[in-house]
């Protein structure tokens, strides 16, 4: 049978690759064999999936990856499943990469019952687990992105263009300092600029500061 299918152009870590869009998803899923082609990073326990037909769907656990599309780089968590099904980019990554729905759209929670107890979860689980499912850029482990808004900065009229020179850090702390700026890069907290191709009017220093855990 010959068809269409959108696809989201992906990279999964280091690997390039082609999701199928699925918003009715409420979790994006790969493969076993695409989590091996991906790195096999390490799994965590989660809950079987469910599949449109409600048939359980063998799970073998979630990963945190490095998601990087749409121009932007985010660490979600993608579902590996046992079959060989086309990798479907859901709900949840939707929803972390600010993606806009058509008009008249409604998303809303679903409770599912427990495989093992044939019973819902507790009131606490639902609500939490409908907190997370609506809310997934509040509780992602990183940074997040505030979509849909522009800051202004207002100067005075007579302020001056400065560029500071940046401040040496010691020695000891330079691979903290390289450490935490490439965080903050993959993160997209900070951009990185080309001096050359785009010259620097403003520029402040940093100030690293070693904090209780050792890391600056």
């Amino acid at each position: 049978m010959v068809g269409n299918k959108a696809v989201v152009p992906v990279r999964l870590n280091c690997y390039e690759m082609e999701m199928i869009y699925d918003p009715g998803a409420t979790r994006s899923v790969v493969s076993e064999n695409m989590w091996q082609k991906i790195g096999k990073p390490p799994l965590e326990a989660a809950p079987a999936l469910i599949a449109c037909t409600k048939v359980p769907v063998e799970t073998m656990g979630k990963a945190k990856v490095k998601v990087s599309a749409f121009g932007r780089t985010r660490c979600l968590y993608v579902h590996v499943v046992k079959e060989h099904d086309g990798p479907l980019f859901g709900l949840n990554w939707c929803k972390a990469f600010g993606l806009r729905f058509p008009k008249g759209i409604q998303i809303r929670s679903i409770h599912s019952l427990s495989l093992k107890e044939g019973k819902p979860s507790s009131r606490h689980d639902k609500i939490a687990q409908a907190l997370t499912e609506q809310y997934p850029e509040v509780f992602a482990n990183d940074a997040g992105t505030l979509v849909g808004y522009e800051a202004v900065v207002h100067l005075k009229k007579e302020a001056q263009l400065k560029v500071f020179k940046p401040r040496p850090a010691p020695f000891f702390l330079k691979p903290q300092v390289d450490e935490e700026l490439n965080r903050l890069l993959e993160e997209d907290v900070l951009e990185q600029v080309d001096s050359v191709t785009m010259p620097i009017e403003w520029a402040s220093p940093i100030v690293g500061v070693v904090k209780t855990d050792g890391k600056v």
